[in-house]
């Protein structure tokens, strides 16, 4: 699963979507973050397939269809193997796709020392995305709005199986049109990763700062 990720590098990559790029006011008033949590607002390029449009805007991270009813359960995460056909999801699915920029994402693995976190990353030249979902809600009251998102799980790749089993979905550039049209993602093989553990202070949403995804050196580094 994918349960905080940061993003400060990879921020201009929204550029992409803006029709005044790439100085775009709206990138420019997104802060970097590095412990990007559940519930926070998300810089997410949504595309609806159905009027052909693209929105870009902040999203909260946490699933609310239009039809929902809010909850204090909302997913951050859906398994792509059965998002098409699970009640929550087969709508947007159909129709609702999105993407969200990341430099990396954060997982955590039992050790001897306890639950250690791993920063995990893409080794690529070009901009990577999250695969999601998205869809707004609407509530009695004209300014009661929520535009909202979840990330997209697969299986991990064999190189991140020894810290988690699932993995976001990844959609590279040259793949967003088979996404965003036809929800494919093809062609994936290619890229590489790298992992390594960072301090257990991410493990608190109150810290935020570029050290959070500092490599430490210690037993859990040659796990």
């Amino acid at each position: 699963m994918c349960g905080r990720f940061a993003l400060a590098n990879q921020l201009s990559s929204l550029a992409e979507f803006i029709d005044d790029q790439p100085s775009s006011e709206f990138i420019a008033s997104i802060e970097p973050s590095w412990n990007i949590a559940p519930t926070q607002k998300v810089p997410t390029a949504m595309f609806d397939s159905t009027s052909n449009q693209f929105t870009t805007g902040l999203a909260s991270w946490g699933f609310r269809p239009s039809w929902s009813s809010p909850s204090k359960i909302e997913p951050i995460n859906a398994q792509i193997e059965t998002a098409a056909t699970k009640p929550m999801f087969r709508q947007a699915w159909t129709s609702k796709r999105c993407v969200i920029p990341f430099d990396g994402w954060y997982e955590w693995k039992s050790t001897p020392l306890g639950k250690q976190p791993f920063y995990l990353h893409v080794q690529s030249e070009e901009p990577v995305y999250f695969a999601g979902l998205w869809d707004t809600w609407y509530g009695d009251s004209h300014d009661d709005v929520l535009s909202s998102t979840v990330i997209l799980t697969t299986e991990a790749v064999p190189s991140l199986q020894e810290i988690h089993h699932r993995m976001p979905v990844l959609v590279g550039k040259s793949q967003l049109d088979s996404w965003f049209n036809v929800g494919k993602i093809e062609g994936n093989e290619s890229i590489t990763f790298a992992f390594h553990a960072v301090s257990k202070r991410v493990n608190s949403v109150q810290n935020n700062g570029p050290d959070l995804i500092e490599r430490i050196a210690g037993l859990a580094d040659y796990w």
